[in-house]
């Protein structure tokens, strides 16, 4: 590697261990979706208008390739962008930059060959006692990053109360940064006629292949 790659690899790097700006204007996330193969979706709720910026991401730290982002349709705040093109069993580090501001660097790694070892998690009703939820995602943590998470349904009390998405995004912030997320949708995400959940505006899924 050239001087001047190795310099600019190093300046990314540096980018990327240092703390994001307050000035940030994502709400919350970002969450991975849909992985597969070749392939995996970065969601996360934000503002700053309808062209937010990028995901960049690469297998090192220093990037290297870029995805653009965009609004869901029929959300007004939900922003996704599908990273293409991947290599299977491979751990990938990316960072979304929304409204011109670089976010918390993350990780993921697309499904192995069959018969080779993975980890994940499972875990529900995590719509309650919020102190208890942020023990559990601190012990999940303190075991390592598992490369997939599953939650059983009941995320949070009320699917159409945006607050306490915030709060239930906000705990498992480092969590779903670097895990592949894989919710059910429980009873308490059901929403109302008038009120619907906001469940479907966060993940909208299709199923998990390789």
């Amino acid at each position: 590697m050239k001087a001047t790659q190795i310099m600019a690899c190093l300046a990314v790097i540096a980018i990327l261990l240092a703390p994001a700006s307050a000035g940030a204007e994502v709400v919350s996330g970002p969450w991975l979706l849909n992985i597969t193969a070749a392939s995996v979706e970065i969601v996360y709720v934000g503002d700053g208008g309808e062209d937010p910026g990028m995901v960049e991401y690469g297998p090192t730290p220093c990037l290297g390739y870029t995805a653009d982002t965009g609004l869901r349709p029929l959300t007004g705040e939900v922003f996704t962008a599908t990273l293409s093109g991947l290599e299977p069993a491979t751990l990938y580090y990316y960072r979304v930059i929304h409204a011109g501001v670089p976010g918390e660097p993350g990780t993921f790694t697309t499904p192995v060959a069959p018969g080779d070892s993975f980890s994940f998690v499972v875990m529900g009703d995590t719509r309650s006692n919020h102190d208890a939820h942020q023990d559990v995602v601190d012990a999940v943590l303190a075991n390592g990053t598992p490369d997939l998470v599953f939650n059983t349904g009941d995320l949070v009390s009320t699917g159409e109360d945006e607050e306490l998405w915030r709060i239930f995004f906000t705990i498992e912030a480092e969590l779903l940064r670097n895990s592949i997320f894989g919710p059910a949708r429980g009873n308490h995400e059901n929403g109302e006629l008038l009120n619907p959940s906001r469940f479907n505006k966060y993940f909208i899924h299709r199923r998990f292949t390789r």
